[in-house]
């Protein structure tokens, strides 16, 4: 499922070590929600640490738009920019698979 932000900047999805605005998947592996205690955790990835928080923010000077996935099965979390800037405007794209 996914969901069109109207927002250059997205947040959420915490508990990794990572930047705290989310970057694109389109150049790495999409975003995991999932609970582990990995030990020896690489810096930036996109691997969760210990819990996940399914909650994604998009912010820009017009706007704020949030979505709050609540599933309790593992989740990939992709962001990419606009497909089709012609229909949906300038922003970013989420998709969630479960």
């Amino acid at each position: 499922m996914g969901f069109f932000v109207n927002a250059l900047h997205m947040f959420g999805i915490p508990e990794r070590a990572n930047t705290f605005l989310l970057n694109t998947t389109e150049t790495q592996g999409p975003y995991r929600l999932w609970n582990q205690d990995m030990f020896d955790h690489p810096w930036l990835s996109t691997f969760p640490m210990y819990g996940s928080v399914p909650y994604l923010l998009g912010h820009s000077e017009l706007q704020d738009a949030a979505v709050a996935w609540m599933n309790s099965a593992e989740t990939w979390v992709d962001i990419f920019t606009s497909v089709n800037q012609k229909d949906f405007g300038s922003g970013l794209y989420a998709s969630f698979t479960s």
